[in-house]
């Protein structure tokens, strides 16, 4: 696995969501390739300008190595399209809104993180996060019912499903739900380690490198600020698991659902009160459209949510090889984790790769390869089935 400086890219433009606001999704906008919805707010808070020089500057600063392997891609290992993600978001949009001050969002209508106000110059109250389990009913009620209402909820996300043979072609937009959103946001990133292409090399943003822990906060603050637009509590806090004390009251019908009270050797059905109606369609996930066949191109292609939901597939938990690890980590787990002597540590001498297992004595190595993969594989691996 390789990281690369393009992260940059993938992350702080106004588009690093890997979505774009769906008022966007129309012939003459593709065809334009211009995405600046209401004006960009109008004078004082932003501006329609081209990036596509910009963002060709970022992509020459990074590793000329990477970048071609992304920019090869339709005639690499069988996966027959452009990578979108070369020079994004400027290969879909070229013209974006560039946000003023501490304005931020597709059409720099929103604060950026930590502001609030008509003019977003108030320093914002902090939002407190609180374990589940110490949440009152009420409040556990809000949480569930925001994600039932971001997976259901549409109009105000696009993402591309389909993208051309040559980087003279254009890509297909379709408008998908908000946690769909997510969901795809996640898959979109990490394509190639979802792919089986049999390469040397894969290309991920988010994982296996320095910017795991940084890409992923950044995506819960993405997840907790659509969580407070549709609770209508401006200081809605994302609640996090206490699984380093074995805690499982979120997984119960009423919440997350069940099971998840043990590490299962098998694929089981997940059931819930959001679950029971099939409600709940798992998307982006290349086993359930593919049983288990797919070729390369398939595996790797972007992955389309409306697809998906077509041929809804229940939600499961479990792990055929749950007995790597068999249990949740603990409290002195994550003291092993924070007293790390580095933050990161390369496989290779020169810098340039890192990997799941990069040397364990790194904070990000025993985060990732340990604390979390045994934290996923009780929910099954996938964002998709959180």
């Amino acid at each position: 696995m390789w990281l690369v400086s393009l992260v940059v890219t993938i992350c702080c433009i106004q588009f690093g969501h890997a979505q774009f606001p769906a008022i966007c999704n129309t012939p003459e906008n593709i065809q334009d390739k211009t995405c600046c919805p209401n004006n960009c707010g109008g004078t004082g808070k932003g501006e329609c300008l081209n990036i596509t020089a910009e963002t060709a500057q970022q992509w020459e600063q990074a590793d000329q190595s990477v970048v071609g392997i992304i920019y090869a891609a339709p005639v690499l290992s069988g996966r027959k399209t452009v990578d979108s993600r070369y020079r994004w978001p400027a290969f879909v949009f070229e013209r974006v809104c560039s946000c003023e001050g501490n304005y931020w969002g597709a059409d720099c209508s929103e604060c950026k993180f930590g502001w609030t106000g008509e003019n977003c110059d108030i320093t914002k109250e902090l939002v407190i996060r609180k374990s589940f389990d110490s949440l009152t009913p009420e409040e556990k009620l809000s949480v569930s019912n925001g994600f039932r209402d971001l997976k259901s909820e549409t109009g105000y996300w696009s993402v591309v499903v389909e993208e051309p043979s040559n980087y003279s072609g254009t890509v297909k937009l379709e408008n998908i739900t908000t946690y769909d959103m997510f969901v795809y946001m996640h898959n979109f990133v990490a394509r190639d380690a979802v792919a089986d292409c049999n390469v040397d090399l894969t290309i991920d943003f988010a994982h296996e490198g320095p910017v795991f822990p940084v890409w992923h906060r950044h995506y819960l603050l993405l997840l907790e600020r659509q969580l407070q637009r549709v609770t209508g509590n401006e200081q809605f806090g994302l609640p996090y698991w206490k699984w380093e004390e074995n805690d499982m009251g979120m997984f119960t019908f009423d919440y997350f659902g069940t099971p998840a009270t043990n590490y299962l050797d098998r694929h089981d059905n997940v059931s819930g009160r959001w679950l029971e109606s099939g409600t709940w369609p798992t998307v982006c996930h290349i086993d359930y459209t593919s049983n288990g066949n797919e070729s390369c191109s398939d595996g790797w292609k972007a992955c389309n949510p409306n697809n998906d939901r077509m041929n809804p597939q229940p939600l499961q938990r479990g792990y055929p090889n749950a007995t790597a690890y068999g249990y949740l980590p603990n409290q002195v787990e994550v003291e092993i984790a924070i007293t790390a002597p580095q933050y990161d540590a390369p496989t290779e001498p020169d810098g340039t790769e890192y990997s799941l297992n990069s040397p364990r004595q790194s904070f990000r190595s025993r985060l990732e390869a340990g604390i979390e993969s045994a934290l996923l594989i009780l929910v099954w691996e996938d964002m998709q089935n959180l």
